[in-house]
């Protein structure tokens, strides 16, 4: 199912943790820019994206292209796939399964919109 079509199915079972975290992502910061492909929301600061959300089955994903070791995650719940991208930054996702736990999802965008925004380019 395309992501557009996910945002408009109220049948889908993990929407209300999906239009939250949207939400709270927005809330960032008024430059952000929201973009809808296919199969995931990306989100750019200064064309730059730094945080995409995956609408799945069985969850709402949310992952970043980040060095895991400047990632605050004292509970441990963030996965991890180490240096995968081309400049040597690790994939960090966290999935979403449960409405409650939309935090942590936000705390890593959090922190992804931080290192982008002081990023010089």
């Amino acid at each position: 199912m395309k992501v557009k079509d996910i945002l408009e199915d109220e049948e889908y079972p993990h929407q209300k943790s999906l239009q939250n975290v949207l939400k709270r992502i927005r809330a960032l910061n008024q430059y952000i820019v929201e973009e809808v492909e296919d199969d995931k929301i990306l989100f750019k600061i200064r064309d730059m994206v730094f945080v995409y959300v995956e609408p799945l089955d069985d969850c709402v994903k949310v992952s970043t292209d980040f060095y895991y070791d400047r990632i605050v995650d004292l509970a441990n719940k963030y996965d991890v796939e180490y240096k995968t991208t081309m400049d040597g930054t690790d994939t960090i996702s966290y999935s979403i399964k449960n409405p409650m736990f939309v935090q942590y999802a936000v705390s890593l965008a959090q922190q992804a919109f931080t290192r982008f925004k002081r990023l010089k380019v």
